[in-house]
This record gives structure tokens, C-alpha cells and sequence, in this order.
């Protein structure tokens, strides 16, 4: 799905998301993954914890608006 949508500057996703495939696809789009480390990778990746807040309090505020 994300091959059809144009590339972005930045990915922000969830821990569920890192998976060396996406972070590859995202990268040869020229999109920097903002992707928290699975507990369970051996090698970590950095990422940029900033941006993740505004992406968490992004996803708080619709859950609100849900409820």
C-alpha cells in the first residue's frame, strides 16, 4: 500500500513497524524511518524520539475523539 502513496520526508511509526524489509523501503524511497526499536532487535537502530512524542500525542488526541 505504501508503494502507491507519493514518498515523504519522514515515517513515523509504532514498534510494530520495525521490520528491516520497511525500514529498506522506506530508505530507497529517500524516507527517514521514525520507528522505535523492537525489544527483541539485536541491533538497534537510532530514531528520533522527539518526533515519535508528536506522533504518540497525535494518536492520544484521536483516541479521545473516538471516545
Amino acid at each position: 500500500m505504501l508503494a502507491k502513496v507519493p514518498p515523504g520526508r519522514i515515517c513515523l511509526a509504532d514498534t510494530a513497524y520495525d521490520a528491516k524489509g520497511l525500514r529498506q523501503f522506506l530508505a530507497n524511497r529517500g524516507t527517514r524511518p521514525v520507528i522505535p526499536n523492537s525489544p527483541t532487535r539485536k541491533h538497534p537502530h537510532p530514531f528520533d524520539s522527539r518526533l515519535y512524542r508528536g506522533r504518540n500525542q497525535i494518536e492520544r488526541t484521536i483516541g479521545h475523539l473516538k471516545d
